[in-house]
């Protein structure tokens, strides 16, 4: 098992992204740019994040990103990951997680399907190598959008849970949520009454904020004890509420 060290250095970055970034630093330092915050997400939910877990007075913690994709680009991980945090990044795509182990050292990589049940599924893949999926019906509607590869392979699905116990994690801060139509399933393979994430953050389809209470997410964690507090753009944001 890989360590999760504590505390934010330049070591836990590739030699090459550590010099960009100090470069940055040193730019906006030299020129005095100030009030810009850097945001690596798609839309800023990075910020949103942040601000959120401040509020609950988390400044640095463990996070689980599942389908966690590029480590920099459109990542709601990677400002936290500079700032000390640490965790556990999972993806589908391989080469994603080749990515994770050159840019984020300080990190645990997993390269697997997250499913609520451990058992064999077809890997749908597409020319753009930054989609696939294990959904078929999220296939079915995005081969019409994303060239389809005709090839498929198949893995065996793990749960979180499972991923979490080998790992000897014992406690979770944050939890995020990605994996292109296959959200509510993933969602269930984490056992809650074990780990109690203060913050989940999760894409919901088709969610309609004048019928909130409707959406099986919202349902389900509701039933578990957490609120929605937020929507922004294509993402749930629920707290537990014994925090």
């Amino acid at each position: 098992m890989q360590s999760l060290s504590k505390g934010f250095n330049l070591k836990r970055l590739s030699i090459e992204r550590a010099f960009k970034i100090n470069l940055n630093y040193l730019f906006k330092r030299l020129f005095k740019i100030t009030g810009f915050e850097e945001s690596y997400s798609q839309f800023g939910e990075d910020l949103a994040i942040r601000h959120l877990l401040s509020n609950v007075g988390l400044r640095d913690g463990v996070y689980v990103d599942v389908g966690c994709n590029h480590p920099l680009e459109h990542s709601n991980s990677f400002k936290l990951y500079l700032e000390g945090w640490k965790g556990i990044t999972i993806d589908l795509n391989r080469d994603s997680i080749s990515l994770h182990k050159v840019e984020r050292k300080a990190d645990i990589q997993v390269h697997t399907a997250i499913s609520d049940e451990v058992k064999e599924v077809k890997v749908f893949h597409f020319e753009n190598n930054k989609i696939n999926t294990i959904d078929e019906s999220f296939y079915s509607v995005m081969k019409d959008v994303f060239k389809p590869k005709s090839e498929y392979s198949v893995i065996e699905t793990r749960t979180l849970t499972q991923i979490l116990v080998e790992e000897n994690i014992p406690v979770i801060d944050l939890l995020l949520i990605d994996v292109e139509g296959y959200d509510f399933k993933v969602l269930k393979s984490l056992d809650l009454r074990k780990y109690r994430p203060k913050l989940i953050v999760i894409e919901l389809h088709d969610f309609k904020l004048e019928e909130f209470n409707k959406d099986e997410i919202v349902m389900y964690l509701k039933s578990m004890n957490y609120k929605i507090i937020g929507f922004l753009a294509v993402n749930g944001y629920f707290q537990d509420e014994n925090i």
